[in-house]
């Protein structure tokens, strides 16, 4: 197929990320530049939609939300008590990376 052929097609595409800043602000540059030219997604948490929609992308619903993947992660690593995992989790996404991304 010629590449005029297939640059003209208009693709759906879908990201898809976990329900923290730290992992969904990387994609946005990326999904904003695709934006104009395809019909572009995000699937992640159900918590997280309104983070997605504030970036100006479709969300959709998949997965965990924030609180169910880190109950998740503590179902899998018994070992680890649940407030090392927390405050890992509120250090990184909300200490850490929001702040240095706004």
């Amino acid at each position: 197929m010629p590449a005029a052929i297939i640059s003209s097609r208009r693709l759906r595409i879908l990201f898809s990320t976990m329900p923290f800043l730290g992992h969904f602000f990387p994609l946005v540059p990326l999904a904003w530049s695709l934006g104009g030219r395809h019909d572009v997604a995000v699937a992640s948490g159900p918590d997280f939609g309104a983070e997605i929609a504030r970036a100006g992308l479709q969300a959709l619903r998949a997965g965990f939300d924030a609180e169910g993947a880190l109950a998740e992660l503590v179902r899998r690593k018994p070992e680890e008590s649940t407030k090392i995992l927390e405050r890992q989790r509120r250090v990184l996404s909300t200490d850490i990376a929001a702040p240095r991304m706004v």
